[in-house]
């Protein structure tokens, strides 16, 4: 009768240690900082429907951090994300790379599967190189804007 006692209470007293940890676990983001960021893809001044934005950290102006990313809605807006929706990146300089992709669909009597063709110029795919930058100021932002051109 004592072990089934001591049994319960040792039993009791892991639920109670499990919930503690479950409920900490439940708190706030534990990436403080962030700033929202919003903005709107357009090419030759149309909106861009689809794709995804990336935001690259310029170590070479001081910024450190994660890569965020956006996906490109029908009407050209994005959010970005550095760990959860709309959670936004820490302030500082960004380089910023575009791909949006048309997904080819594929036909098995085809001797080769079909490549995805890109949508708008391949230089913008690569952030380093792509010539876009954006600022996040620690204060608020407006949305950002970056205007593509299908030709050089």
């Amino acid at each position: 009768m004592r072990i089934e006692r001591l049994s319960k209470t040792w039993l009791d007293v892991c639920v109670v240690a499990t919930c503690c940890f479950a409920l900490v676990g439940c708190g706030p983001s534990g990436h403080p900082g962030l700033i929202p960021v919003s903005g709107k893809v357009t090419i030759d001044g149309e909106p861009l429907q689809t794709g995804t934005v990336e935001f690259i950290p310029d170590t070479s102006k001081g910024t450190t951090g994660q890569v965020a990313f956006g996906q490109i809605g029908a009407d050209g807006t994005f959010q970005l994300r550095t760990f959860e929706p709309n959670d936004g990146v820490k302030p500082g300089s960004y380089k910023v790379g575009v791909q949006a992709m048309e997904v080819v669909p594929f036909d098995p009597e085809a001797p080769e599967p079909p490549s995805d063709k890109s949508l708008i110029p391949t230089r913008y795919a690569d952030a380093i190189t792509s010539g876009l930058t954006a600022e996040v100021k620690p204060e608020s932002n407006d949305p950002l804007q970056f205007e593509l051109f299908s030709k050089p």
